[in-house]
This record gives C-alpha cells, sequence and structure tokens, in this order.
C-alpha cells in the first residue's frame, strides 16, 4: 500500500536518495538529471509544500512539491485568476517503477486539488518526453514558452475525484 502525506525535515535524506536514484537512471540513459541540486531540491522537504509518496514496506519512494503559487508567465490573467494547483519537481525512485509512482503521485494530486475546491492541477517541463508521458496522465498541453535557455511546456488536467484517493491513503 502506499501513502502520500506532507514532508517533514525528516524526510530530507531519503528525498535525497531518491533524486540521486532517479539522476542515475536518468544518466545512464544519457538524460539531464537534478544530481548537481538534490541537496537543493530535499531540502524542500522542510518547507511545507514538498510531499511524500510512501510504500509501506520501503518508506519514501517519491516525492513533488505542491504549491497554489505558480509562474505569472506563460498563463493568461483568466487561467491564472483560476483556483489552482501548481505540481512540479516530482521524482520516484526507478525501482518501483512498475507500479507507476509518477501516475500515481499524479492522480493523487488531481484528486487533492479537487477534494481542496480547485479547479486544476497544472505543471511544467522543459522536454517533450515528458509532454507526452504526462499526456498519459490526462494533462493537455495549454502552452509552450520559450523561456531564457529552454522552451517551457505547461500543462493542465482539470481537478477531479479518482479513484487513486482509494489507492493512496
Amino acid at each position: 500500500m502506499f501513502t502520500m502525506r506532507p514532508a517533514t525535515g525528516d524526510d530530507t535524506s531519503a528525498v535525497k536518495d531518491v533524486i540521486l536514484a532517479r539522476s542515475a537512471w536518468l544518466e545512464e540513459r544519457g538524460r539531464p538529471t537534478w544530481r548537481d541540486s538534490a541537496e537543493d531540491l530535499a531540502a524542500q522537504a522542510s518547507k511545507g509544500y514538498m510531499w511524500v509518496l510512501e510504500s509501506d514496506s520501503s518508506g519514501v519512494i517519491g516525492c513533488t512539491t505542491l504549491q497554489e503559487e505558480h509562474p505569472p508567465w506563460g498563463w493568461t490573467p483568466a487561467e491564472l485568476a483560476q483556483p489552482a494547483l501548481y505540481l512540479y519537481t516530482t521524482a520516484t525512485h526507478p525501482d518501483w517503477r512498475h507500479y507507476k509512482p509518477g501516475t500515481l503521485i499524479a492522480f493523487w494530486a488531481v484528486d487533492h486539488a479537487a477534494r481542496n475546491d480547485k479547479q486544476w492541477v497544472r505543471r511544467g517541463c522543459f522536454f517533450p518526453g515528458l509532454v507526452r508521458y504526462y499526456e498519459t496522465q490526462g494533462f493537455h498541453l495549454a502552452h509552450e514558452v520559450a523561456r531564457t535557455h529552454h522552451r517551457v511546456y505547461l500543462m493542465a488536467r482539470q481537478a477531479q475525484h479518482l479513484a487513486a484517493g482509494a489507492i493512496l491513503r
């Protein structure tokens, strides 16, 4: 069984381990990683807006950040006025990929947003491959934004109650 819960400072080490395991997996495939920022990202566990995915048997196997604030660039004023949560910095341990923990986290966020009277869950990424992956989770590409050094793909999914709420305690 899996559980989503707010991260605490006590989770910093476990979150860092997840980020480093994911980074190693990405590096083996020649993809960009978070290795250089693993410590800074893991420190978010004590900030109050990170959540962790736990396995009953193995502890923390994933993490994500969920906030009401999101980048003002790329979204229209009408979109910014809508109640939404912004999902970012999701990392999962690759040893658990057969359980699709990233999808569990995304579905949990969609359900969590609905339970908290939000209309949308939004997220962004830098890679077309992630766009395709997030589309399998029901997100749609809302905007493409050229930033200084990257193209950013901004995605959205309407908040709704999902069965993932029953999977995740």
